[in-house]
């Protein structure tokens, strides 16, 4: 595995004289990209445990991102640790037991707090497919009393509160999870629609114009939709034509992987869903089969 084998040479370089730089907040998303470029350099090599000045070159990105970011716990957290694997193992078997979730905690407690909240997540997965949706909460309100940041929690947690039907709750998490990464996309498109879903087109407007991804189409779908909740169907229209227009030429360009394609016919047929909606309330519902037709388009 030439990833594994990067890290382990990133690391043994570390720990023999590399000095770490100040600490910051490198994500997951960060790292990743790094390491899949390092392992990408280290394929093309026959021995990709050389240390050889090539060699080191190669690996220069993954060393700079253990070093800047930078520790042995944080790439733990991104692979998992040996350790962490038995104990989740545990609580599970604990949850299923008679003493439920509390012996599962008691599991998980030898862990150290960042590996355990990653441990809590994990947990959080195994009781949301059982549908224990109340201790699948629990579990996540402990692993973001460990780490408050940790952006795994925080994403199921949102997703646990939605299925538990408290939207307030999951706004909240929601919003902090914005906050927490304000330069990724799917956080941005998922707090609009829980916004919509709770009849604050408002605020779900103001939450995707003040995106740095306000121009991408996804996000443009939330912007149609909540600008047709605000009664400002021309803009709508507009907006949602085009949308559904580009979502058209995708699908038709035939590029797309079986899954990626099921999901761009999803997103076309909401853009279709609200222009339609938008031009039946500015035009009438006749024009749903006049325009698609002059527009040499399916109706439907």
């Amino acid at each position: 595995d030439p990833i594994r084998t990067a890290i382990r040479i990133a690391l043994l370089t570390r720990t023999c004289g590399i000095s770490p730089a100040p600490t910051t907040s490198y994500t997951v998303d960060v790292l990743t990209r790094r390491i899949a470029a390092s392992s990408r350099a280290v394929t093309h090599r026959t021995d990709p445990t050389s240390t050889s000045p090539a060699g080191a070159c190669a690996l220069q990105p993954l060393v700079e991102a253990c070093t800047a970011g930078g520790n042995v716990g944080l790439l733990d957290g991104l692979f998992g640790g040996s350790r962490r694997r038995a104990a989740v193992r545990s609580a599970i078997a604990a949850a299923e037991g008679a003493s439920g979730l509390d012996a599962a905690l008691s599991a998980l407690a030898p862990l150290a707090a960042r590996d355990r909240a990653e441990a809590l997540c994990q947990l959080a997965d195994h009781l949301r497919r059982e549908d224990a949706l109340d201790a699948a909460r629990t579990a996540l309100t402990h692993a973001l009393e460990l780490d408050p940041d940790c952006r795994g929690a925080i994403e199921r947690l949102v997703a646990v509160e939605s299925e538990l039907g408290d939207l307030g709750a999951a706004l909240a998490a929601s919003s902090r999870l914005v906050e927490l990464v304000p330069g990724a996309l799917e956080p941005v498109c998922h707090h609009a629609a829980l916004l919509l879903a709770a009849g604050l087109p408002a605020e779900a407007l103001a939450t995707v114009e003040a995106s740095p991804y306000a121009a991408e189409p996804i996000v443009a779908l939330k912007r149609g939709e909540a600008l047709l909740a605000l009664d400002r169907k021309e803009e709508a229209l507009e907006l949602l034509d085009a949308v559904r227009d580009h979502y058209d030429h995708e699908l038709r360009a035939g590029l797309a992987s079986r899954e990626d394609w099921q999901h761009l016919r999803d997103l076309h047929e909401e853009a279709s869903r609200l222009a339609d909606t938008a031009r039946a309330e500015l035009h009438g519902r006749e024009t749903l089969v006049i325009q698609p037709a002059a527009a040499g388009k399916p109706d439907g």
